[in-house]
């Protein structure tokens, strides 16, 4: 799956169990105001801890619902934090701050002197396996103006460092 459609489909979930979970503490509101069957408590955390801690929240303040029980007041915004930091944490970040790295363009580089796109090369050490890209020198067979390449990310830096688009990979 494309990481576009799976973001898609995270925000499409996400906005459901928000729905969810505001149309939850807005029925049992009014459930109470009429003296009827209720949510059971368990059920509102539960809507919240699969994500729908902001439309719990939302549904609190907004329908003044479980605002005097401590458990609701300190529960939901923790478990609106823990799910913000476990997003964070697994995510690296990420997943939400990827859009504005890439809104910085890196500044371009000259290639050295005569050489261009197709003189691109990498080459790794036998002894400690590290891989340098650079600019091939076709006399000396030497690397010009290399980099540690890290991983994928860092290949492909290089090529849109000098205003080139990195190869694809299949």
């Amino acid at each position: 799956m494309r990481y576009n459609a799976a973001m898609k489909m995270l925000f499409l979930y996400l906005a459901a169990i928000n729905l969810a979970a505001f149309g939850l503490m807005a029925a049992d509101k009014r459930r109470a105001q009429k003296h009827r069957w209720r949510i059971p408590e368990h059920t509102l955390f539960a809507v919240a801890l699969l994500g729908g801690s902001v439309g719990a929240l939302a549904g609190m303040y907004l329908c003044r619902h479980k605002t005097r029980h401590w458990y609701f007041v300190v529960g939901m915004p923790l478990i609106l934090a823990a799910q913000i930091a476990a997003v964070l944490w697994l995510g690296d970040g990420s997943m939400w701050f990827d859009r504005l790295k890439k809104r910085k363009q890196p500044a371009v580089f000259n290639p050295p002197q005569g050489l261009g796109r197709e003189n691109i090369a990498t080459q790794s050490s036998i002894c400690t396996g590290e891989t340098l890209i650079g600019f091939l020198d076709p006399h000396t067979g030497c690397l010009l103006q290399a980099v540690v390449v890290r991983n994928p990310e860092d290949r492909e830096a290089f090529y849109r460092a000098y205003g080139y688009e990195p190869p694809r990979q299949n």
